[in-house]
């Protein structure tokens, strides 16, 4: 049972929108490893200008040439919907979010490595991640089965069955494949 009075917007502070001068914020992206965003085409086939949830965690973590490139946060430019490393983490960032996805306690064989955390900027305008704060946006999908547990937050579109059912939208939203475009 959804407990609705903690329905919020995700509304995260895009990194490609400038540099706050305060914080912590919340900063939500892909996870990727330089050297697939760098060729374009990730090792397990991703296209990782256009389609980074395609791009999945045995080639993030388990490739040590991956791990080797550095990791790095891609977020979509809004103009062009490509998306592009906004922030490289750093050597030790990178180790740290790569033993936390490996751990066998918590990994979880997925694609759709999009994460959020909270960071704030440093003196030198330095963005600083807290890992620690680390988590997937979908840790449970609902299409994967009832957990058995929680509660869980979830996210996803709150939609109208009619405009979902019919896939267009009146206001000509595509409900399968962009419904963040559909209007209130």
């Amino acid at each position: 049972v959804p407990n609705l009075s903690t329905l919020r917007y995700v509304n995260p502070v895009p990194l490609l929108l400038g540099k706050p001068s305060t914080g912590p914020f919340v900063y939500e992206g892909y996870v990727s490893d330089r050297l697939c965003v760098d060729n374009r085409t990730a090792f397990d086939g991703a296209d990782m200008l256009l389609h980074p949830e395609d791009h999945t965690l045995k080639c993030l973590v388990d490739m040590p040439p991956c791990v080797a490139s550095g990791y790095c946060l891609q977020q979509q430019h809004p103009a062009t919907r490509e998306w592009h490393c906004v922030h490289n983490f750093s050597h030790a960032e990178t180790e740290a979010i790569a033993a936390a996805l490996r751990d066998p306690a918590t990994r979880m064989e997925r694609g759709q490595l999009l994460f959020r955390f909270e960071a704030s900027f440093n003196a030198s305008a330095a963005l600083v991640p807290n890992l620690s704060t680390l988590r997937y946006v979908n840790p449970v999908p609902l299409l994967l089965g009832k957990p058995s547990t929680g509660p869980f937050v979830y996210e996803g579109y709150v939609s109208d069955r009619l405009c979902v059912d019919n896939r267009t939208a009146f206001d000509g939203a595509d409900m399968l494949l962009h419904p963040e475009d559909h209007t209130l």
